[in-house]
């Protein structure tokens, strides 16, 4: 098992520092008396979960197989091609619900493989590029298990691995009925001093912030909310096709609103006479719809999710209507969905294409109380866990996941934020939102504030070594709640919108 600072020192030329560094920066602020707070974690999740410190196993991870994934293989070691280098033409089917299907990393010049073996023939059912080519192939034969193909896959050639195109879920706790709170209580100088965030965003003027983009993966954004900018967004749900223009339109009413509330927790409007006010208010929120009518999503379409937010705005996007969008290019990515342990060869891709060209990912963690989910599990995102206040202490949550993939911890509990109106009828529309899928877009918000406040906007934003300084920035400035230093239940600690965006940026 390796350890946070072990972890975040991948190859590929990612610079986060280590414990010994992060604390140098970051004052200890510690919510409370610390003896207390340890008592009443201990009353609350049980000696076993709540001594911090203590690794989590998760299956399927280890130091030495970074690209290990429960449940998947990994074949060639063949280095990929240079994106969009000369290969065959793939011609992409069509399928009414991915069953049985399975995700394949392609050197950049091989074609896919569609015979199987006694595994029967596939269909190519969609294709993503980051810096390695991926395909789903659809498995034609409705008994073959996705499970058992995929490490036959993996040993054909010019396969670099694969893994089954599995079925994830909103990281979101059960709904809450009973309106305890009517204000922000994580907003104070108190906790993460949101309010102090804003007087130095205020100093900004509201073109910055209003041109800072977050593009929001999940369900939708309801459009016509009053208090949310939301630009036009896509279906990640459809098949990307290099060449072509990518799906729009995706807003669906009859759908779960959790990408509302997501939205609302980064960017609802202040000082507007109405409801709630996010983390970085009037930020751009672009969403990128992908899950279905079922409120789920499979791996592969938050993959042409993240693809999406990587090309928006960009002149080397293989999509046309994402080089010159509404917004300006995409600075954060929240994606509050996940499920199952391990990592994954394609989530790290795609999450290290974002990290390349400046963008930081946050992920959910999970709300079972146990190890860090899918796909946060991935050293190149920012994974999540949840705090929420109790007797006067701020803690984590029983229902948070945990564990040494955590880089950060954020409120969650009994978050105020924008809900999906009614025929047009916005007057009620504002929810309570709970978990580490309300935690998540809180340090997106942050996040995204630490861009506009400090990105030198000439061009240098647009490297991995910004989105180094961004996350950095997350870790440096958190408070330290739990063990001193870093710890599986908060990592670096609970963020602080005020601190994250005051003095300079190293």
């Amino acid at each position: 098992m390796r350890t946070r600072g072990e972890r975040s020192r991948e190859p590929g030329g990612a610079r986060f520092f280590d414990r010994a560094t992060i604390a140098a920066f970051r004052p200890r602020t510690i919510a409370g008396s610390g003896a207390v707070t340890a008592l009443l974690a201990t009353l609350l999740y049980g000696c076993a979960v709540a001594r911090p410190g203590l690794p989590v196993p998760v299956a399927g991870y280890s130091a030495g197989s970074p690209s290990a994934l429960a449940g998947s293989a990994t074949g060639s070691s063949a280095a990929g091609s240079p994106l969009f280098a000369d290969r065959p033409p793939v011609t992409l089917g069509t399928t009414s619900g991915v069953a049985h299907a399975i995700i394949v990393e392609l050197d950049g010049t091989a074609s896919p493989p569609v015979d199987l073996g006694p595994y029967g023939s596939a269909t190519v059912l969609g294709e993503v590029d980051f810096s390695h080519r991926y395909v789903l192939l659809g498995l034609n034969d409705a008994t073959a298990d996705p499970d058992a193909a995929a490490p036959a896959v993996a040993r054909l050639a010019g396969v670099l691995s694969a893994q089954p195109d599995r079925v994830v879920h909103m990281q979101s706790a059960p709904p809450t009925d009973d309106p305890l709170l009517t204000t922000q209580w994580s907003y104070g100088p108190e906790v993460a001093n949101v309010y102090g965030e804003w007087s130095v965003l205020g100093a900004l003027g509201g073109t910055t912030v209003a041109s800072t983009t977050v593009a929001v993966l999940d369900t939708g954004v309801d459009p016509g909310h009053p208090d949310l900018q939301v630009l036009p967004g896509f279906d990640a749900t459809k098949q990307l096709t290099s060449g072509q223009n990518v799906a729009t339109g995706s807003f669906d009413p009859s759908a779960e609103d959790h990408g509302t509330a997501v939205a609302g927790v980064i960017g609802a409007r202040k000082n507007n006479g109405i409801g709630a006010a996010g983390i970085i208010p009037g930020a751009a929120i672009l969403p990128i719809k992908i899950s279905g009518p079922a409120n789920t999503a499979t791996d592969f379409d938050i993959l042409q999710g993240l693809s999406i937010a990587g090309y928006y705005g960009r002149s080397d996007s293989p999509y046309p209507n994402l080089v010159d969008p509404a917004g300006t290019k995409v600075r954060v990515v929240n994606l509050s969905f996940g499920g199952g342990f391990g990592v994954s060869a394609a989530y790290d891709d795609a999450f290290k294409f974002l990290h390349d060209r400046g963008i930081v990912t946050t992920v959910a963690a999970g709300n079972d109380g146990g190890p860090v989910e899918m796909p946060a599990t991935s050293p190149w995102c920012i994974a999540v866990s949840v705090t929420m206040q109790y007797l006067g202490f701020e803690m984590l949550t029983p229902y948070s996941d945990h564990g040494p993939q955590i880089w950060v911890s954020a409120p969650g509990n009994y978050i105020w934020t924008t809900a999906e109106g009614t025929n047009g009828n916005y007057t009620n529309a504002y929810q309570l939102f709970n978990g580490t899928s309300a935690a998540a877009p809180f340090v997106a918000g942050v996040a995204a504030a630490i861009d506009a406040v400090y990105s030198p906007n000439d061009g240098s934003e647009d490297s991995g070594a910004w989105a180094d300084r961004v996350k950095n920035r997350l870790a440096q400035t958190a408070d330290d709640l739990g063990a001193p230093g870093f710890d599986d239940l908060y990592g670096w600690g609970r963020v602080n919108a005020a601190r994250a965006v005051t003095g300079a940026l190293p």
